[in-house]
C-alpha cells in the first residue's frame, strides 16, 4: 500500500462561490450520453472486489497495493485529490458508468447516491455538495443520461459497475446506510418529499420519525412510499440488491425542495446532520 499524505482537513470544505460544487462541475465536463457496460458474473465479482478493498483502506489515508493499475485495466481512471482527501474513481472509456468518490478520513457510513443526476435535476449537485460538506463516506453519480439508451438507467439495472460498487460499499463499511436522492415533477404528488424503505433492515418508527423531520425541514409534507407508491422506488436495483444486507432509503424531492436544499447551505446542513443521525 502507499501511504497518501492528505495534509490537514477542515471540517467543511470552502469554495470561491456559493453553493459551487467542485465534484459535480468537474461530472458535467466529462458527462456523456453512452450507456453504460453491463458486466458478466466474473467481471461483477471482480469489480466488487476492487471496490471494496478501496472503500476498506481509504479512510486510512492508502491505497489498495496496484490499486490504479487494476483500475485502469477496468476502464477507469483514479485521481487522488489530497487537498480535500478524497479518491475519484471516473470512466476512462466511452462508457457511463458513473462517478466514484471515497472520503479517505473516516466519516459516517453513509453512501450518497444521485444515480438520475441531471435527469432528476439538481439532485446530482445536491448529492455532490452534501458529500464535500462532510456527509458521508461515499459519494456515487451515473455520468451519463438514463434515457440515453436502452438500460442506461444505472438505477435499474443488475449489472453494471455502478451496482457491483454500491454492494461492494455496503459490505465493506459498517453498519451502512445508502441514501439515494431522486426528483418528482409536481404533478406526481403535493408532497414535497418521499421516503420509502428499501430494506426490510429499516425501523418502521425511524422512518415515521424521519418524515416527520423532513416535514419540519422543507416545505410541505413528507409521505411515505406506501401513500405515493409510483415514487416508492421499489423495483430499485440497488434497494433490492441490499434488501437484507443493509439499510437503504430512496429519498423523493420536489422541485421546490431540491431548489431549497441547493440554495441555502443552513436547510443542507440540516439535511446532513438528518442523515448523520439515521446512521446512529
Amino acid at each position: 500500500m502507499r501511504t497518501l499524505w492528505l495534509g490537514i482537513l477542515l471540517a467543511g470544505v470552502a469554495f470561491a462561490r456559493p453553493n459551487a460544487s467542485p465534484l459535480w462541475e468537474d461530472l458535467n465536463d466529462q458527462r456523456n450520453d453512452a450507456t453504460p457496460r453491463h458486466l458478466t458474473p466474473a467481471e461483477m465479482r471482480d469489480a466488487t472486489e476492487l471496490f471494496g478493498e478501496l472503500v476498506r483502506t481509504a479512510p486510512g489515508g492508502v491505497l489498495p497495493q496496484g490499486f490504479e493499475t487494476r483500475a485502469d485495466a477496468m476502464g477507469f481512471s483514479v485521481r487522488v485529490d489530497e487537498e480535500n482527501g478524497w479518491v475519484v474513481m471516473e470512466p476512462a472509456t466511452e462508457a457511463a458508468d458513473g462517478l466514484y468518490v471515497v472520503r479517505m478520513t473516516e466519516s459516517s457510513p453513509v453512501i450518497v447516491q444521485a444515480p438520475h443526476a441531471w435527469y432528476d435535476l439538481k439532485t446530482g449537485r445536491l448529492a455532490s455538495l452534501l458529500f464535500e460538506e462532510g456527509t458521508g463516506q461515499l459519494l456515487m453519480l451515473n455520468s451519463g443520461q438514463r434515457y440515453a439508451f436502452e438500460r442506461a438507467d444505472l438505477a435499474h439495472a443488475d449489472d453494471t459497475y455502478y451496482q457491483a460498487f454500491t454492494i461492494a460499499a455496503a459490505q465493506s463499511l459498517d453498519q451502512p446506510l445508502v441514501v439515494q436522492l431522486h426528483g418528482f415533477a409536481d404533478e406526481n404528488s403535493r408532497a414535497s418529499t418521499v421516503l420509502s424503505p428499501g430494506s426490510a433492515l429499516a425501523d418502521p418508527a425511524d422512518l415515521a420519525d424521519s418524515r416527520w423531520d423532513l416535514t419540519g425541514l422543507l416545505p410541505g409534507r413528507s409521505k411515505s412510499g406506501d401513500s405515493v407508491p409510483k415514487l416508492a422506488g421499489r423495483t430499485n436495483s440497488q434497494g433490492i440488491a441490499l434488501s437484507s444486507h443493509a439499510r437503504f432509503l430512496h429519498l423523493e424531492l420536489s422541485k421546490k425542495a431540491r431548489s431549497e436544499l441547493v440554495q441555502e447551505p443552513e436547510v443542507r446542513a440540516e439535511l446532513a446532520e438528518m442523515l448523520e443521525d439515521w446512521t446512529r
